[in-house]
């Protein structure tokens, strides 16, 4: 009932934002007319310019959202029936050949580690958990304090739902530990694994796929590579994130995956 609640007040929110922020877009443009001095100044139109495309990417987002709760199947870890349709489901499936070239390439946690740090990482802490990255922001929180970015990069060679349980709840105690320490206004949890047994990782798929994230879990988005069948599972519901944590955890997304298929192709021609 209360995630229900959620769900309609964050998309009678999104609805009013984009009629109000429309609406204002369109009463500039009709009121800047009548100002000829100011029409001549590039940098004035530059501005609209860009506030109607930040204003196109917010519509995008909350219609893609919207889209998304209505087309949101949760997955029964326990029934093979269920898990089976979720192998099916094309959007978590990888490139198989493509993986099998990453492991001839060397550990894909270093390889990992090293696209971490080609976007600013830094390791922190080596915690029960696994590897800890973080990297400044140039954002700032209420009280002027710069914002960190935190991944967690974690290897199990034997995974199932209820570890995937474990995992996530041992992953919000330690945020919730050090949320007193710094701001931190992104958590992502990247866990791997290249165990055999296609029905344990369904079976954790399936944890990961059904994980609904909220302002309380502090937005952790976990993603999970399985390095054996191919497949790299995440949250299909991110609707009570906040619209631009939505497009930022969708850009994450597409550079890990074009990471994946670049790194490859990278070393083909070298």
């Amino acid at each position: 009932m209360k995630r229900k609640y959620w769900k309609i007040r964050n998309i009678v929110g999104q609805i009013l934002i984009i009629l109000l922020l429309g609406f204002a877009l369109l009463w500039i443009r009709s009121n800047i007319q009548h100002l000829q001095p100011l029409l001549a100044m590039k940098w004035l139109k530059l501005i609209f310019v860009l506030l109607a495309i930040l204003y196109l990417i917010f519509c995008i987002g909350c219609i893609t959202t919207l889209i998304a709760d209505h087309v949101i199947h949760p997955y029964n870890p326990a029934d093979p029936k269920s898990l089976a349709i979720l192998a099916k489901v094309d959007k978590y499936k990888l490139d198989a050949a493509l993986l099998r070239k990453i492991k001839q390439q060397g550990n894909i946690v270093q390889l990992i580690i090293q696209w971490l740090a080609q976007h600013n990482y830094q390791q922190v802490a080596k915690h029960r958990l696994g590897l800890i990255f973080e990297k400044k922001t140039a954002f700032v929180n209420h009280r002027f304090k710069n914002k960190y970015h935190r991944t967690f990069l974690l290897y199990r060679p034997l995974l199932n739902v209820l570890i995937i349980d474990n995992i996530l709840s041992e992953t919000l105690k330690f945020i919730e530990s050090e949320s007193q320490t710094k701001p931190v206004s992104q958590n992502n949890l990247i866990l791997i694994t290249d165990m055999k047994n296609e029905e344990e990782i369904l079976s954790a798929g399936a944890g990961i796929v059904n994980y609904v994230s909220t302002e309380q879990t502090s937005y952790l988005y976990p993603i999970f590579l399985d390095m054996s069948h191919a497949h790299l599972f995440y949250p299909q519901d991110i609707s009570l994130f906040p619209w631009y944590k939505r497009l930022a955890q969708k850009f994450n997304l597409i550079s890990f995956k074009s990471w994946l298929r670049n790194n490859i192709q990278t070393n083909k021609n070298s």
